[in-house]
C-alpha cells in the first residue's frame, strides 16, 4: 500500500504562483486569504431574528412556569388572586 503524503504546501505554492501570475500583489493576496479565514459578520435575516426571539420567549416562559409550578398546583399555597396573576403573566 502506498504511503500518503501531505500536499498542502504544494497546493499553497501553486495557488500563490498562479495568483501572482494573474497580477495579484502580495498585499492583495494577503487580504484575499484573510477574507477566507476571517469571514465578515453577516446580518441575520428577519425570519432568523424572529425565530431567535421566539425561542428566547419560550425559554423565559418555561423558566417562569417551573418557578411557579408548586405554588400554582397547591390550592392552599397561594390565593386565587395570586393564581390569576400567574395566569395573566403566562398568557
Amino acid at each position: 500500500m502506498a504511503k500518503s503524503r501531505d500536499r498542502t504546501e504544494d497546493f499553497r505554492e501553486a495557488t500563490h504562483a498562479t495568483a501572482l501570475s494573474f497580477g495579484y500583489d502580495e498585499a492583495k493576496l494577503v487580504a484575499l486569504l484573510a477574507s477566507f479565514i476571517l469571514r465578515k459578520h453577516l446580518e441575520k435575516p428577519p425570519f432568523e431574528k424572529a425565530a431567535i426571539k421566539t425561542l428566547e420567549s419560550i425559554s423565559e416562559l418555561e423558566h417562569f412556569i417551573t418557578k411557579h409550578r408548586k405554588d400554582y398546583v397547591d390550592l392552599h399555597r397561594i390565593t386565587e388572586q395570586e393564581r390569576d396573576n400567574i395566569e395573566h403573566e403566562v398568557s
